[in-house]
């Protein structure tokens, strides 16, 4: 069997996020997988499983032209895929009888119709009041105290979520929110040894003409490293929508929560500006991707002198490269590992960090803020503190089987009854507006406001802290396509498994 998803939680755990230039096998391979420092796949050296051990791009005809009008996309697909058991082994779940659970929805099947579309029904108007034709739909019918929204009630045939996924359509984007300086007229470099480009400010008192100033430098280094690049503000000139976009090229626009705090504003004469960096949606399993992404990242990087604190932050969306939602079972196991997984995956976050408890954004943790935390704090009894410690434990200790926390299979079983899209979307997120997006961004299945309804259906990692560190960013993005890429794989040996533990939850 592979080792891939056997040391997943080490490679996940404690933050250890080095250098990818770091010599040693299992170190790079563990944080970027094929994806070495220089954008190339590995090929020297062996990685410890085989399932992402070589990723060679396949050519495909080139796709239809971008928005741009002249740049096309050729995308590769790879192959080889690690089994499914193996990310639940690394999560230490002995008790894998409990995964089976969610499993029957997707035997009982889907109905294509009750799937959230891509395209948004939101800007369908009614012709009487000018307005979107929406209805009210509970925000989760499991769960009684759940909020009411509006949500379309109509979708289109042709764009339903997909029923059966695979590894080779997901799509990556990346979201990097940080601080860009331009030097104010008149003043001496406060860093007069950095060789980096600095940028003297037209106008220092116009803050508009600061902030397109700095976009447009952003966007043209952007093209310099061989991508096509917009400004929004160049967009809302011309009329056109950010998300016509989306698959064409990257967008520079502002980052609302970016600000510069005490180390920046020591910078005298520095005119901190707020950037958000787009990148368009890419094939995950394209060798290309990370040496696009890497390439103009490092361009970024070496040629402004770029600044990210805890008001800045790394955002991951992935999804299906024809932008229709993911199955619903697909979801269910996504969101089943993200649920187990949440503590170790927000060890990431710096614990001294200003930002821990999201003072500067939203990404709060789904097992404290979502619905489903909710619905199991009240339901699910706290265990009583043992008096002592049974032989049957001490055996299972010795043989590292642990038994699978009472909470855990209740969230499982819950997440499985889902029925839909919207209300899986919504068990995930949070009631309240803050807690709507947490660190695992589910709400664009959910559609409860505008922001969800017009976001593409992707599932959204938001709670990495802000960095300029090249190597860092794309090695967190290798592990949160890689998490995509198993809750998109089925085993056949789930199948065969046995709900044994219906009759105590009642599911």
């Amino acid at each position: 069997m592979h080792g891939a998803m056997h040391v997943s939680m080490q490679w996940w755990s404690a933050c250890r996020f080095c250098c990818p230039k770091q010599s040693g096998g299992l170190a790079v391979w563990a944080l970027c997988g094929p994806w070495c420092p220089g954008g190339q796949p590995h090929r020297p050296c062996q990685p410890p499983w085989r399932g992402w051990g070589s990723w060679l791009p396949v050519e495909c005809p080139n796709q239809p032209a971008c928005s741009f009008r002249h740049v096309r996309m050729t995308m590769g697909v790879s192959r080889r895929r690690p089994p499914v058991i193996l990310f639940l082994l690394g999560l230490g779940l002995a008790k894998l009888w409990a995964f089976p659970l969610f499993i029957r929805a997707t035997v009982k099947g889907t109905l294509a119709w009750r799937m959230a579309p891509f395209i948004l029904d939101d800007d369908r108007q009614s012709p009487e009041t000018g307005q979107p034709n929406t209805t009210a739909a509970p925000a989760n019918p499991a769960y009684p105290g759940a909020r009411v929204a509006e949500v379309p009630p109509e979708r289109d045939t042709n764009q339903t979520a997909a029923e059966v996924d695979r590894a080779e359509d997901i799509s990556v984007a990346l979201e990097w929110k940080l601080l860009f300086p331009l030097l104010a007229p008149g003043v001496e470099d406060p860093r007069p040894d950095d060789g980096r480009r600095l940028v003297e400010a037209r106008c220092q008192d116009d803050e508009q003409q600061c902030l397109e100033q700095a976009h447009d430098c952003v966007a043209q280094t952007i093209r310099d490293a061989g991508e096509e690049a917009v400004t929004m503000h160049s967009l809302l000139t011309a009329g056109i929508e950010e998300k016509e976009c989306w698959a064409s090229g990257w967008v520079v626009k502002k980052a609302n929560s970016a600000e510069p705090l005490d180390e920046e504003k020591a910078l005298e004469g520095y005119i901190w500006v707020s950037v958000e960096i787009c990148s368009p949606k890419m094939r995950f399993k394209d060798g290309q991707t990370c040496i696009r992404m890497h390439k103009v990242l490092d361009a970024l990087n070496s040629s402004h002198r770029l600044a990210a604190n805890c008001s800045c932050e790394v955002h991951i969306h992935l999804g299906r490269m024809d932008g229709r939602a993911w199955s619903l079972s697909t979801l269910q196991r996504l969101g089943s590992f993200l649920w187990v997984a949440e503590p170790t995956l927000r060890s990431i976050r710096d614990p001294a960090s200003p930002n821990f408890d999201n003072t500067f954004t939203w990404g709060f943790a789904m097992r404290q803020r979502s619905r489903l935390a909710n619905q199991l704090e009240d339901s699910v009894p706290e265990a009583a503190e043992p008096e002592a410690i049974s032989d049957r434990q001490i055996n299972a200790a010795l043989q590292r089987r642990p038994e699978t926390p009472t909470k855990e299979v209740a969230a499982f079983v819950e997440i499985s009854k889902t029925a839909s899209h919207l209300e899986l979307g919504r068990l995930l997120s949070g009631p309240e507006k803050m807690y709507r997006r947490l660190g695992f961004n589910f709400s664009a299945f959910g559609e409860e406001d505008e922001r969800a309804r017009r976001n593409p259906r992707t599932m959204e990692f938001r709670m990495m802290d802000g960095s300029v560190d090249v190597g860092l960013i794309m090695g967190w993005l290798a592990i949160c396509g890689t998490i995509a890429e198993t809750a998109v794989k089925k085993d056949e040996l789930w199948r065969g498994w046995v709900i044994v533990a219906e009759g105590s939850f009642g599911a």
